[in-house]
């Protein structure tokens, strides 16, 4: 599929106007092929390979090649859809070349009806030429099981065909590369007709499932399924303007496409309201056209009741997943994304058509959730096990801080399925958030935890013996070690929710958002020769330039001390908006950053 053609270009008009027309009337005086050829050599069985050839007495240039459908069982390039199209392709001023292939009741295989339409097309690019027509403005297309037959022939011959359209009743598209479009990638809908016979109570598409496909630089949008009018548009109906509603979607699978580099929205659904799982996709790069209300990641559109899970949207000017007007939203609050290599895998509970959070509900409810702090691999009897720890939250009152902190948990995962076996209560004692940080040691694991006070916050620290989080706990009291959690002492003030303890150099690094001001834009370190401290040597690393910006806040900053090299430290941070709107008009907010940060080049703060 090659990019736009100049000048006489083979239109998506015709070809639409072609389609369209095959629910009409037949009440036309059908063009006659001008003569009717052999494509390719005989086969020893099965129908013989013959093809219609039709030309416009003012042709563009532009051609198209006609596989009927029919179940690859019956069919043929004379049926009445064949010769109505080819009609209505001349009067465009396109050339046709219909054409007969093998099929499973008159002696054929699948592959071998493949193999007739890839000669066909062959065929047909030596005899455009000869016609005086644009061997590089050929397109293909097919109905029902031609489609699929014209999806083979054109993947299997890159470059040969300019425009691939296939019409399918109850469809399945998958495993294809679409590029370089005028428009979207895939557009998936019929609009609203004058006669009522694909409008809203009288038609409904069902089963339809688009998936493993990679779309990637189109003009338009990578996937428009569904209208996006249902609340109906004047058309023009033999001179009167009438209100027209599009026909809804039942059953609806999108799911594991590859969407990148889009002019307008990644992927749009449309009047979808039953049965509608939006999955698994990944979507970057989109709304590079700048065009005004076409730059979201994921459109859910009016009518529609989707779930929509695990895909990953990373690059847009606008709102990462809009839902509008939309008859139901799920939303989890906690998944877990594996990354192997460039693939990100994200986990949750439930089923990609009813997911869930990962670490489900401490209650069961809907109105309490775990937030996931820092976790570590310890060794069990059993084999590795992944311990993450969880804080349990719950709804407080309105806006981005309506919640308030209920108590710590740890979690118990297998390995490397990532099964969730256990959630185990952990002591909430003086409270005490226990997990903001993990550091392991030969000997021991030291848990960090955070007593939140608001604008005053304080580092606090446990230990227990290496692969024994699941045991007792000692707790450090400001002078020795304490099984007692109340006895735990305040060990550092203006340390943040979340940080990172590494060991480094013989001694210890403390990498913290300064918090002794109120969402400071300091990154700052501390060092110490034990972990319990004293935290000393406060020194500036960086300074966040999303702070101050509208009401962005940068918060909860780490080291990741496997990322760094000679270059120097990569640490992190979170950007968020205490203006909610601000997450849904620009979706390159709610996210973190990564910035390395020369170590011995860094300044002291003063």
């Amino acid at each position: 599929m090659s990019s736009e053609p100049q000048g006489g270009a083979l239109r998506y008009g015709a070809l639409v106007s072609a389609l369209v027309s095959l629910t009409k009337k037949p009440f036309f005086e059908p063009a006659a092929p001008v003569e009717t050829v052999r494509y390719r050599e005989a086969p020893a069985r099965g129908i013989a390979p013959l093809g219609d050839v039709y030309l416009p007495p003012e042709p563009t240039g532009a051609s198209v090649v006609l596989v009927h459908g029919g179940g690859f069982v019956i069919g043929s390039r004379a049926m009445l859809p064949m010769r109505h199209l080819a009609t209505r392709l001349v009067a465009s001023g396109v050339a046709a070349f219909a054409i007969d292939y093998r099929m499973l009741f008159r002696g054929g295989r699948l592959d071998e009806a493949r193999d007739d339409v890839r000669a066909a097309l062959t065929y047909w690019h030596r005899r455009a030429t000869r016609l005086g027509l644009a061997a590089d403005r050929v397109a293909m297309l097919g109905l029902s099981a031609g489609g699929t037959l014209a999806m083979l022939a054109a993947s299997r011959e890159e470059g040969a065909v300019d425009r691939l359209v296939l019409g399918f009743g109850l469809y399945e598209l998958d495993h294809l590369e679409i590029f370089d479009c005028g428009f979207a990638g895939m557009n998936l809908k019929t609009e609203p007709r004058c006669d009522g016979s694909a409008n809203l109570g009288t038609f409904v598409q069902k089963n339809s499932r688009i998936h493993h496909n990679f779309i990637h630089d189109t003009h338009g949008e990578g996937i428009y399924f569904g209208s996006t009018g249902y609340g109906g548009r004047e058309y023009d109906c033999d001179g009167e303007r009438k209100l027209l509603h599009p026909h809804t979607h039942e059953g609806v699978w999108i799911h594991d496409n590859l969407i990148r580099d889009t002019g307008w929205d990644g992927l749009q659904v449309g009047v979808s309201p039953k049965d509608c799982f939006v999955y698994r996709n990944t979507i970057l790069n989109v709304g590079l056209a700048g065009e005004e209300y076409q730059m979201q990641g994921i459109q859910i559109g009016g009518a529609s009741a989707c779930t929509v899970s695990e895909n990953v949207l990373i690059g847009g000017p606008a709102i990462g997943i809009i839902a509008l007007d939309v008859a139901d939203t799920r939303i989890v609050n906690n998944t877990l994304v594996v990354q192997d290599g460039e693939v990100l895998t994200t986990l949750h509970g439930g089923d990609p058509t009813l997911p869930a959070s990962y670490f489900p509900s401490p209650t069961g409810g809907r109105d309490d959730w775990y937030w996931v702090y820092d976790g570590t691999v310890e060794r069990t009897p059993e084999g590795d096990k992944l311990r993450v720890f969880l804080l349990h939250f719950s709804r407080a009152g309105d806006g981005v801080f309506g919640f308030r902190w209920r108590g710590n948990a740890l979690a118990t995962l297998s390995l490397p399925e990532l099964e969730l076996e256990s959630i185990v209560p952990v002591t909430s004692e003086g409270g005490v958030s226990w997990g903001a940080a993990v550091l392991e040691t030969p000997s021991h694991t030291y848990v960090y935890g955070t007593e939140d006070h608001g604008d005053d916050k304080y580092m606090h620290l446990a230990r227990t013996p290496k692969d024994g989080l699941t045991g007792p706990w000692e707790f450090w009291d400001g002078g020795a070690w304490s099984g007692d959690p109340a006895a735990s002492a305040r060990l550092l003030h203006g340390v943040a929710n979340e940080y990172s303890v590494t060991a480094h150099a013989g001694g210890f690094v403390l990498v913290t958002m300064d918090t002794r001001t109120t969402f400071s834009p300091d990154l700052v370190a501390y060092t110490a020769c034990a972990p319990q401290g004293p935290w000393e040597n406060r020194t500036l690393l960086y300074r966040t330039p999303e702070s101050g910006q509208r009401d962005l806040i940068t918060y909860n900053a780490h080291a990741h001390p496997q990322l760094t090299d000679e270059r120097g430290w990569v640490v992190s941070y979170n950007v968020n908006s205490r203006t909610f709107g601000d997450l849904f008009l620009d979706a390159t907010v709610y996210r973190p950053r990564f910035v390395r940060v020369p170590f011995e080049e860094a300044r002291e703060a003063e």
